[in-house]
C-alpha cells in the first residue's frame, strides 16, 4: 500500500470539519469513503509544514501518514487528498508560535524598508503594548479584519515592489499577535511569509520559510523512537509478541517486550510469542505504551529487567507432532474450539483464551509433545508456546 508523510492543521476543537465531526487524536486512523477528489472530498496533508499552513483550517498542528487511495494537487504538489490518514504526532496548539514565525518572516526584510523604530521594536520583542502603534505605523490605512489584512498584504499587484511588501510583512506580523482566534493568527502568519517571500527571493523564500517553520515545531511533532503503523515493517511482528504481555502484572518482564538482535518477545509466564526478523533502533526491553488496530508504540524501559531463560522452548519447534490444522478457517476465534478439541484429544488441556487470541492474528501449524509440554504454534518467523494448564485454572 502506498504511503505519504507530511503535516496537517486541524481546526481549533480538534475534530474534522465540514459536518464530519469525528474527534481527532493522535494514534487514531481516519477513514473516508467515496471518490477522494482534492478540495473537495478526501483526508488532506502536506509534505511541506509551509504548504500545510497554506490550506490550514485550524491551528492544531498534526504529523500524519496519507494511505489507500492518494491524489496530489497542484503543479508543483501542495498537498495530497487521501482516504486515510493518520495521525503520528501533535495535537498542539501552535497560534502564539505562529505569531512568532510572522514576525520573524517580517524582520527578514526589515532592511527592505524604512521601518519606524517603533515597529522594529515591537517585531523584535513581540510586546503586545506596543503591536497598536507599530500597525498603524506599518500601514495607516484601516483594515476591516485579521483575515482582510493578510489577504491584501499577499495579493495586491500593485504593491509588489520590496518596499511595499516588506511593510506588509511586517503588518500581517502585527495582525497575526491581535488576532484572537487562531484561524486569524494561521492566516497573519502565513501571509506575513509570502509577503516576505514577494519581498526577498520568492520560492528559495518559502523553503527559508519552511525550514524556519519546521523547526519551531520540532518539539511539537516528535513522533517516539519506536512507532509502528500498519504499513510498517515490523508492526505485525510487534503486535503478535505483545498479545502475550500482562500489563497489569507485577513482575515486570511480564509487562515488557525483548528485543534481541532481531527477535521480540513477550511472555505472561503462561505463554510466549516470539517473531524473527524484526527492526528496532535499539536492543533491550521495552513498554508498550499505545496498542491499536492502525499503530503500536513503544517506549524503552531504562531499569533492568530480569528476563526468564527461553532458550530451552525453542527446541520444541521439530520435538512434537503436528496435528491437523488446514481445515480450520483463518482469522476465526469462532473456530478456536475446534482446534481444542484436537489439542484436548492429546490428553493436553491449553487455556482457550490463548488460541482464540492466536487464531485471531494468524493462520497457524500446531505442535503438541507430552502432556506436561508446551504446546507449539508456527507460522514462518512467528512462534507461540502454550503451557498446558489443570482444568481449575482455565
Amino acid at each position: 500500500m502506498k504511503t505519504v508523510a507530511g503535516y496537517w492543521f486541524a481546526p481549533k476543537d480538534k475534530k474534522l470539519a465540514n459536518g464530519d465531526g469525528r474527534k481527532i487524536r493522535v494514534g487514531i486512523t481516519h477513514k473516508v469513503k467515496g471518490e477522494i477528489i482534492p478540495c473537495v472530498h478526501g483526508l488532506h496533508l502536506s509534505k511541506r509544514v509551509f504548504d500545510a499552513l497554506i490550506y490550514a483550517p485550524g491551528p492544531i498542528i498534526y504529523k500524519v501518514k496519507g494511505y489507500g487511495i492518494i491524489v496530489p494537487h497542484g503543479n508543483p504538489v501542495d498537498k495530497y487528498a487521501c482516504s486515510e490518514r493518520t495521525y503520528m504526532s501533535g495535537g498542539y496548539d501552535c497560534t502564539e508560535l505562529l505569531r512568532l514565525f510572522a514576525r520573524k518572516c517580517a524582520l527578514d526584510v526589515i532592511h527592505l524598508w524604512d521601518a519606524p523604530k517603533i515597529v522594529k521594536q515591537y517585531l523584535k520583542t513581540g510586546d503586545e503594548s506596543l503591536r497598536a502603534a507599530a500597525r498603524a505605523a506599518a500601514n495607516a490605512a484601516a483594515w476591516a479584519d485579521a483575515r482582510a489584512a493578510a489577504w491584501a498584504a499577499a495579493g495586491a499587484a500593485a504593491r509588489a515592489d520590496a518596499r511595499d511588501a516588506a511593510r506588509d510583512a511586517a503588518y500581517a506580523a502585527a495582525d497575526a499577535a491581535g488576532a484572537a482566534a487562531g484561524a486569524a493568527a494561521r492566516d497573519a502568519a502565513r501571509d506575513a511569509a509570502w509577503a516576505a517571500a514577494r519581498a526577498a527571493a520568492g520560492a528559495a523564500y518559502i523553503t527559508k520559510a519552511n525550514k524556519r517553520l519546521i523547526a519551531m515545531l520540532s518539539k511539537y511533532l516528535q513522533t517516539p523512537n519506536n512507532t509502528f503503523t500498519k504499513n510498517d515493517k515490523g508492526f505485525n511482528e510487534f503486535k503478535f509478541a505483545a498479545l502475550a504481555l500482562n500489563k497489569k502484572s507485577n513482575r515486570a518482564f511480564k509487562r515488557v517486550l525483548k528485543v534481541d538482535q532481531g527477535t521480540v518477545t513477550g511472555t505472561d509466564g503462561y505463554r510466549l510469542h516470539t517473531c524473527k526478523g524484526i527492526s528496532c533502533e535499539t536492543d533491550g526491553y521495552f513498554e508498550v505504551i499505545q496498542n491499536n488496530k492502525t499503530m503500536i508504540t513503544l517506549k524503552q524501559v531504562t531499569e533492568e529487567v530480569y528476563y526468564p531463560d527461553i532458550e530451552q522452548l525453542f527446541e520444541y519447534d521439530t520435538k512434537g507432532h503436528f496435528i491437523k490444522t488446514n481445515d480450520i478457517k483463518t482469522k476465526d476465534p469462532n473456530n478456536y474450539a475446534m482446534l481444542l478439541y484436537r489439542i484436548n484429544n492429546n490428553s493436553i488441556i491449553i487455556n482457550p483464551a490463548y488460541v482464540k487470541d492466536i487464531m485471531s492474528f494468524d493462520s497457524f501449524a500446531v505442535s503438541i509433545s507430552a502432556h506436561n509440554e508446551p504446546v507449539v504454534f508456527i507460522n514462518g518467523t512467528k512462534r507461540a508456546y502454550v503451557m498446558p494448564v489443570k482444568n481449575d485454572d482455565i
